[in-house]
């Protein structure tokens, strides 16, 4: 997940320590579903507001 991480733009997550990795690499987080950092990433409700994220 390290490396995946590195050369990634923006990680998308459901809610899983691969987010959390991300935002420790200063990576932006997508999490499609409550974390325990979800202060720290965008949280999208519906598919519109993913699509959002995304861009």
């Amino acid at each position: 997940m390290h490396d995946l991480n590195a050369a990634a733009r923006v990680v998308v997550t459901q809610n899983s320590a691969a987010g959390f990795e991300a935002l420790m690499q200063g990576k932006p987080v997508i999490s499609c579903a409550r974390s325990e950092f979800w202060h720290a990433t965008l949280t999208p409700r519906d598919a519109g507001d993913l699509a959002g994220a995304v861009r």
